[in-house]
């Protein structure tokens, strides 16, 4: 009996963590398609994003909080229903933004220099 429980209840948490990650960000900044640091194109400006109902700002000291950080960016889990508003304060690396689905097909990428701001949600 408490095997089977523990079972379901281990289905039951592996469906709601499978639907609460709909899609997946990839936040890069840097130069020649090559990302250095999430927190160098945040330095005089922030990032809003509107994830499971809940609506944050991160700025530069927080930024690494939203996920974990590879060599391709930050990689941030996405809920079904999303709304991203970044801008980039750096004068010479690049913010950009991909968006995956939960197959890794790419449903949206964009890229913004100084001051440009990235804007996107379902």
């Amino acid at each position: 009996m408490i095997r089977k429980l523990s079972m379901a209840f281990g289905l039951l948490l592996f469906s709601t963590e499978a639907s609460a990650q709909a899609f997946t960000a990839i936040f890069s900044c840097g130069f020649n398609g090559n990302h250095i640091n999430i927190a160098a194109c945040f330095t005089d400006t922030d990032l809003k994003l509107t994830n499971n109902g809940q609506t944050s700002i991160y700025k530069i000291y927080n930024i690494g909080q939203l996920g974990a950080e590879y060599r391709d960016g930050l990689h941030v889990d996405l809920s079904q229903s999303f709304r991203i508003t970044a801008q980039n304060s750096d004068d010479t690396l690049v913010l950009g933004l991909v968006i995956k689905d939960r197959n890794g097909n790419t449903v949206y990428q964009d890229a913004v220099g100084r001051f440009g701001v990235i804007k996107v949600g379902n």
